[in-house]
């Protein structure tokens, strides 16, 4: 069985089409996990999460930005060596999208914030 020019190319598109698809379907699983803050528990230690909240007690001490995270329940967090863009981002009363991990520091959970996203 010999496929023509045609065949081939319906074949061709039909698994690309299947594999962006498989890759949508997965990206679900590997991303950090949405989380209220009500729901960070010890559990979630060293666990990536996407945490959406207003930012509250916002201040920068030496290269490190501290605040606290409301959703209406709160967390700490910390940026470490955050931008310039980052700093223009966190500010007090902004509702934003911060990802980060979930650890303990001096036996309380906070999030060490990897990245922030301002939510339109």
């Amino acid at each position: 069985m010999q496929l023509n020019d045609f065949a081939l190319r319906k074949i061709s598109l039909a698994v690309s089409c299947a594999g962006i698809l498989v890759l949508f379907a997965l990206s679900n699983f590997f991303g950090p996990k949405e989380t209220a803050i009500e729901n960070i528990s010890t559990q979630m230690l060293e666990k990536e999460v996407s945490v959406k909240g207003i930012a509250k007690n916002v201040r920068l001490s030496k290269n490190t930005l501290l605040f606290e995270i409301l959703d209406p329940t709160k967390i700490s967090a910390v940026k470490f060596s955050p931008t310039k863009q980052e700093l223009g981002l966190v500010k007090e009363n902004e509702f934003l999208e911060f990802v980060g991990t979930v650890k303990k520091y001096n036996g309380r959970l906070e999030v060490v914030v990897k990245s922030v996203k301002k939510i339109a």
